[in-house]
């Protein structure tokens, strides 16, 4: 995925950051491109395969993009994240017939 393939912009993801320079641009860029691409291996579905993309969705690559340009360390999480909830794979897949 590209800058221009993500459904979410770079400009969106500074309004989540509450953030007015462009000084971090790339870092954001390669969050969210990770965000989207975490986002897609965890609930199942490509963004692209969404007509419009849902707002549960929208809000969890950016959770996962301004956790991770935020704290750039690797983490360990031992709980549920609210990212993860949204992104549910159970609630993404696609109907099989």
């Amino acid at each position: 995925m590209t800058i221009d393939e993500c459904p979410i912009s770079v400009d969106e993801l500074k309004k989540q950051l509450r953030l007015t320079t462009d000084d971090f641009d790339q870092q954001l860029e390669t969050s969210l491109l990770a965000a989207a691409e975490w986002c897609e291996r965890y609930s199942g579905r490509k963004l692209d395969s969404f007509e419009e993309l849902p707002n549960q969705l929208r809000a969890a690559v950016l959770m996962v993009a301004a956790g991770m340009f935020e704290n750039p360390t690797d983490s360990i999480s031992e709980r549920t994240t609210a990212a993860q909830r949204l992104a549910d794979p159970l609630i993404w897949q696609e109907a099989t017939t």
